[in-house]
Formats: structure tokens, C-alpha cells, sequence
């Protein structure tokens, strides 16, 4: 599963050298196994506590790594995956909205 996440990172455009790469990898993998989560009172401080930091500083690396697709990375990928769900007139879409986005697309094309 980790290595289906990273590749479909890698197609969105996120940067290897990102460390909110890493955490999206692991908010995507609980959000499959545990279906909606409070982003902020449970996956990131879940995510905060394997990666022995803060969940601000995870909120923080997510949020840039999403903000790198949207601003270099490929909007193509970014269509096929999310789909309707964006509107690029509004911008980036919210961290638990790619968090469950790519989640969602995985359940769907299993």
C-alpha cells in the first residue's frame, strides 16, 4: 500500500525532499484503515508521535506538500485523482481534502 501512496505522490508532482511526503503517506494509509479521522485530534498527532515531532509540524509539512502540487506540480494528476472535487479558481484543496482524496480513489481502484 505504502508503495502504491508514494507512487501516486510521485504522479502528483510532490517533491522527494519534502518531510510532509512521508506524512501523507502514513495520514493516507490510517485514513484507509480507519476511515474518517479528526485531522486534527487524531491523525496528526498520530502521525506526530511515529515521527517523534509536533502535530503542528506536520499539519504545517502537509499543507506545504499540497501546496507544491498545486503550484508545480501536475495538474494532470491532479485531475485524474480528485477529479470535480477541485476547482482551481479557489485554489489548493485543504489538507484532509487530498488527505481522503488519494484515500478515496485507492478504495475505489483497488
Amino acid at each position: 500500500m505504502e508503495e502504491k501512496i508514494y507512487g501516486i505522490l510521485n504522479e502528483l508532482g510532490v517533491p522527494f525532499n519534502l518531510s510532509g511526503r512521508d506524512y501523507l503517506v502514513r495520514a493516507v494509509e490510517l485514513a484507509l484503515q480507519n476511515g474518517r479521522m479528526s485531522i486534527t485530534k487524531e491523525l496528526y498527532p498520530q502521525i506526530a508521535k511515529e515521527f517523534i515531532t509536533e502535530s503542528s509540524r506536520v499539519e504545517r509539512a502537509i499543507r506545504h506538500a499540497v501546496e507544491r502540487v498545486f503550484s508545480d506540480g501536475n495538474i494532470e494528476g491532479v485531475i485524474k485523482y480528485f477529479g470535480q472535487n477541485i476547482s482551481f479558481s479557489k485554489g489548493k484543496l485543504t489538507n484532509s481534502g487530498f488527505i481522503y482524496g488519494i484515500a478515496e480513489y485507492m478504495r475505489l481502484h483497488r
